[in-house]
């Protein structure tokens, strides 16, 4: 498979990434090596309620993990925001 995808993290994004305990960090890392791939397949369109600027925005949360990966995806490059 072709890597189709950049993957780019927000500065506050790489600090929680950072900051993750070994027993998650191979799920989150599971998440982020299938947007590489699939970013524009996965996830589910986040919503502009109450004002949170997450208009345009995807999600995938890991719920075994009680993690949420919040990204946009802006001409091949998608940006890990949370």
């Amino acid at each position: 498979m072709n890597e189709r995808f950049e993957i780019r993290f927000d500065e506050d994004a790489e600090k929680e990434y950072n900051k993750l305990d070994n027993s998650v960090l191979g799920i989150v890392n599971k998440a982020i090596d299938e947007l590489v791939y699939r970013a524009d397949e996965v996830g589910k369109n986040l919503s502009n309620y109450s004002n949170t600027k997450l208009a345009g925005c995807k999600e995938i949360k890991l719920r075994d993990a009680g993690i949420r990966i919040v990204y946009r995806i802006t001409n091949m490059t998608v940006e890990v925001l949370r």
